[in-house]
């Protein structure tokens, strides 16, 4: 289950209720909203004619909601309670039972067993990237996977069901724009160092002042007010 955020903008669900997947028991593949504060009164979303195959997971990401359907891969439920598929490149992933999204970046991580990682995946493109791999999971894990952001530091929690162990993971973001280098959260040399990278790049990570499209003092002026300002 999860919680949708007060920015989704589907209409599907209602900022400040729960959703969940019911995978039932030999029934039927089902989701639900309720209220958190009001016993009872569910709403059905998505019935069985939907297509679901065997929910484990669900996530809200912006104005879409996903869900983590295990060999059917990574879905998404359509404002009009339909269900289409989002097509994943640079992974193929066999069992998805994990999915979160990520307030920060506003892409998904997705727990694949079959491969045994967590990936980042571009809920627009479908890119993925693994973020984390080697757990031992095999067989039906349960979901396993959460997030926790605090608003400064992000934990990842992974649990894997065959090993009996949680996995957690801290990610903290840049602090500004001038922390362009991990460890992030702290200014140091690593930054200078890397915007002088992007800055003979001309990437547009170093283009921070007017006018833009142009790399020029203006930009190294604005970078180093940015790191003598330090992290907020």
């Amino acid at each position: 289950m999860t919680y949708v955020p007060d920015p989704y903008a589907g209409t599907l669900l209602t900022p400040g209720s729960m959703v969940s997947t019911d995978r039932g028991f030999n029934g039927p593949n089902l989701i639900w909203s309720w209220s958190p504060s009001t016993p009872e009164g569910e709403v059905l979303i998505v019935d069985d004619a939907a297509g679901l195959v065997d929910t484990a997971d669900i996530a809200v990401s912006g104005d879409r909601v996903f869900v983590a359907d295990r060999s059917a891969g990574l879905r998404i439920i359509n404002d009009d309670s339909s269900v289409s598929d989002l097509a994943v490149t640079g992974a193929t992933l066999g069992d998805v039972q994990g999915v979160v999204a990520d307030s920060l970046s506003d892409d998904l991580l997705v727990l694949d067993v079959d491969t045994d990682a967590v990936y980042r995946v571009n809920p627009d493109t479908g890119e993925a990237s693994v973020v984390f791999s080697g757990f031992g999971m095999t067989g039906t894990n349960w979901g396993g996977l959460n997030l926790y952001d605090d608003g400064t530091t992000q934990r990842v929690a992974v649990s894997s069901t065959v090993s009996g162990r949680i996995a957690v993971f801290s990610i903290t973001p840049p602090c500004s724009d001038a922390d362009v280098a991990g460890p992030f959260g702290v200014l140091n040399f690593f930054d200078v160092s890397a915007f002088v990278g992007l800055f003979n790049a001309q990437d547009d990570a170093a283009d921070l002042a007017a006018p833009f499209g142009v790399w020029n003092f203006f930009d190294v002026s604005a970078y180093i007010a940015l790191y003598n300002a330090g992290c907020p």
